[in-house]
Parts: C-alpha cells; structure tokens; sequence
C-alpha cells in the first residue's frame, strides 16, 4: 500500500506518494541498446530495475524494443532499463523501457531506482549517514523529486496532473472477447 499526500494547503497540486523501500541486489549487470552497453545498478522498488548512466539520453535509441540485459538470469521476469544522465548537482533526467510497455514518459519505482543508484554512486546512503538525501530526477512527462529518509523509506513528489480523458462504450464491455472459451 502507498500513501499519498497532498500539499498542505491545496494550491502546488503536488503529491507525495511513499514509495517504499529499495533493496539493491548484488552482482554486475549490463544493459545494451544497438549494440552499446553499460554497466547498470540493480535495485529492486517491489519491481526490478536496471539503471544505466549513460552520456546522452539518446544512447537509449528508441526504446520499442526491450534492451538487452545480461546476465539475463538476472531478471528471469524482465526489467525496466532506465537510462540516466546528469543535469546538476543532485539533479538527474531519465527516460525508461517498462517491461511489457515499452518507452514511457514516466515511471515512478523507476525514478526512485534512478535516485538511489545516483546517491549510491555519488557516496550518500541515508543508512549511513543518518541524513535524508533529496534528487531532483526529470523524465518526458515531467519532473520528480525524490527524497530517501534515513529509515530508508522513499517518498516521491510531484504534479498531479490529468493526461488523458476517455469515454468507454459500455456495449463494448458487453461483447465476447475473440479469447474467451467458446461453449
């Protein structure tokens, strides 16, 4: 269960979900795209991601097809390859193949797998330190800020916004599906 929170008084239209906590699971993983690899940081957000820092954002290609990930014993059910690059100091930028989805405009586990491999990287775990660390992690859809607290839980902030509005035809829920056993 995640609990989310709005701002004090209503006006920022910011959320704050708690995200949980992230398990980093040793060993080396690569992840490749049109034949370039790099390293990658697993960590677990209650789904497994696969963060590479990488020099452009482009180096990700397109992102329809899963990366390749080896070993692929390392993820016997897939993974989400995010791939990241500095903007500043605690500020980083991603964009993400979802297992199963393909390139998204947002992740939220996988910004907060981004923002623990990129404090891990640069020396801050708040288990150590007793001190929570805050990054800043933007994707196509927008930004997020990503705090972990010395607890090691993980909270994410940012817009909540609506992205798409639909109407669904309640005939259609009515109709047969092509792969529903017939009688």
């Amino acid at each position: 269960m995640h609990i989310a929170k709005t701002d004090p008084d209503g006006t920022l239209g910011e959320i704050t979900v708690g995200m949980g906590r992230a398990a980093l699971p040793e060993g080396q993983v690569t992840v490749a795209v049109d034949g370039r690899g790099w390293p990658a940081r697993n960590v677990n957000m209650g789904n497994p991601h696969a963060v590479a820092f990488v020099d452009s954002l482009e180096d990700a290609g397109n992102l329809y097809a899963a990366p390749t990930v080896t070993p692929a014993s390392a993820y016997p059910t897939g993974v989400n390859a995010e791939f990241v690059v500095d903007r500043g100091e605690r500020h980083v930028a991603m964009r993400v193949h979802e297992r199963g989805s393909g390139e998204t405009r947002s992740c939220g586990t996988g910004a907060c797998a981004v923002m623990v491999a990129a404090a891990r990287r640069d020396g801050a775990d708040p288990a150590v330190t007793g001190r929570s660390v805050t990054y800043t992690v933007d994707v196509p859809g927008g930004r997020l800020v990503i705090t972990e607290r010395a607890d090691g839980e993980i909270e994410m902030t940012g817009p909540a916004v609506i992205v798409a509005e639909g109407v669904v035809d309640g005939a259609w829920l009515d109709t047969p599906s092509l792969d529903a056993p017939s009688a």
